[in-house]
């Protein structure tokens, strides 16, 4: 099965790779046949095989020999892993509930979807410094939906994790409604660094993306995928300038950050938190 979802992973990962080509150059997503983007050339089926084709070609456009993008590759490898890790997190609360059915279905298509359109916003906003709300909006749509219904099929929602807002009886408008403040929550610092800075520090972008994430996670996972994002930003920004590759005024994309950190923390928060604690009780 994980076969299955890792050749899956691949197959996506080339359909994103074309929406956020398109996307940028404004030509039609479905209907517009795969080309080269430096010469034209039509592409054929097997010109089209995730990673195998690169290599073969050995990264270069059988037309017109120009260099084919290593973001090809690279978000091809990515989404079949991160899928697979997003397979095995439902297989994880499978096993504690002992129980295969629908639902696992809904949320793991659920996830993919989210997960997508995370890797889309990366590599976006790493090109172009903008974070598309043509992908951001279907997301907060999407979530939002999958809130009312596992409400409507488990009977809760906790944004808050342990700090329960809503109770056992909560009503659907309820938790929506707490989850939407999570998100509200998650958004301000960034909102305030949009503000203060007049979108130098912060783009608007990022303002939108916090939301998102906080309607996503529950409090204490946005709360750790921001921490890890300024962490995450501070050091690489810190290496650019000291390797010359940026100046202090350059502008560095941190939506890539708040993605990256959402990914450690839904999938390795709990087992970082626990080694932090470790290491603290060490020290103390």
């Amino acid at each position: 099965m994980f076969y299955i979802v890792a050749v899956f992973g691949l197959i996506i990962g080339s359909f994103l790779n074309v929406v956020i080509n398109r996307l940028y150059t404004k030509e039609d997503i479905i209907k517009k046949r795969s080309h080269c983007p430096e010469c034209g050339a039509i592409l054929k089926w097997y010109e089209l095989i995730p990673v195998v084709s690169f290599i073969i070609q050995r990264g270069k456009c059988r037309k017109c020999n120009e260099k084919i993008s290593w973001q090809y590759p690279f978000v091809e490898i990515a989404t079949a892993l991160i899928f697979l890790q997003v397979f095995n997190y439902q297989l994880s609360i499978i096993n504690q509930l002992s129980t295969f059915n629908y639902q696992f279905l809904i949320g793991l298509a659920f996830l993919f979807v989210v997960a997508g359109g995370l890797i889309i916003i990366f590599v976006y906003d790493l090109k172009h410094f903008i974070i598309p709300d043509i992908v951001l909006a279907p997301l907060v749509l999407l979530t939002s939906l999958a809130i009312l219904f596992d409400v409507w099929t488990f009977g809760n929602w906790e944004p808050f994790g342990n700090w329960k807002l809503i109770t056992e009886n909560s009503t659907l408008l309820s938790s929506l409604t707490s989850a939407l403040l999570v998100g509200l929550l998650a958004s301000l610092p960034f909102f305030v660094l949009n503000m203060v800075s007049g979108g130098r520090a912060m783009g608007f972008g990022d303002v939108k993306l916090a939301f998102f994430l906080g309607l996503f996670l529950d409090f204490q996972t946005v709360g750790l995928a921001i921490f890890l994002a300024f962490i995450l930003g501070g050091i690489v920004g810190g290496g650019l300038i000291i390797f010359k590759k940026k100046k202090l005024k350059s502008r560095v994309p941190f939506g890539p950050f708040l993605v990256l950190g959402t990914y450690i923390a839904l999938f390795w928060g709990h087992e970082l938190v626990d080694w932090y604690l470790d290491k603290l009780a060490v020290l103390s």
